[in-house]
């Protein structure tokens, strides 16, 4: 019965004396690691509006580009000097309205960086496409034009109606490729 005896008295001593030295190595370290402010990864829309465009990386001028006289959907896209540039990039032209961020996510995060040509995209999306631009950096631009066809032509694109977006039919072949593109508010300059 003895035995029995110091395992009970080194269970009661020891678990709760284990307790305290667990208890006191976290606060220990919560303090080293200071206060957590907000959610990581989380930014909210007046913290991306109060974002810097990005720097401006060279020269925006290229020899045998074609220019179109069409420019960025927002000027949030555009870097600190006012335009905008993807490099090899792919290029979604849409045809129709109605497109949202649901339809456009499977374009984007296959294909980077990707440029959205369209007749009209709704604010809410433009808005969210300029946030992930300047937060996470995400290579895409929209560009909004009466003329999708033209692109459509100059690309190689197949214009996509916005069912086969809601659908997830966007083959690699029915996406534009250019070599650059430049856009700034007013013009963009398409090199393929």
């Amino acid at each position: 019965m003895g035995d029995w005896i110091g395992l009970v008295v080194a269970l009661v001593v020891g678990l709760p004396l284990l307790g305290a030295a667990v208890w006191l190595d976290v606060r220990r370290r919560r303090r080293l690691e200071g206060p957590t402010t907000g959610q990581e990864g989380y930014v909210t829309a007046s913290e991306v509006d109060a974002m810097p465009a990005p720097p401006a990386e060279s020269p925006r001028e290229q020899e045998g580009a074609t220019v179109v006289p069409f420019g960025l959907a927002d000027p949030g896209f555009a870097s600190a000097d006012g335009s905008a540039e993807l490099v090899d990039a792919r290029v979604l032209v849409v045809e129709g309205r109605g497109a949202t961020m649901r339809e456009l996510m499977i374009p984007i995060a296959r294909h980077k960086p990707l440029v959205v040509v369209a007749k009209d995209l709704d604010r809410e999306v433009i808005d969210t496409l300029v946030a992930n631009r300047k937060a996470l950096r995400l290579p895409v631009l929209a560009v909004l034009t009466p003329d999708i066809e033209e692109i459509a032509e100059l690309t190689g694109a197949e214009p996509l109606d916005v069912t086969d977006l809601k659908a997830g039919h966007v083959p690699e072949a029915a996406l534009g490729r250019v070599t650059r593109w430049v856009s700034d508010a007013t013009r963009s300059h398409v090199l393929t």
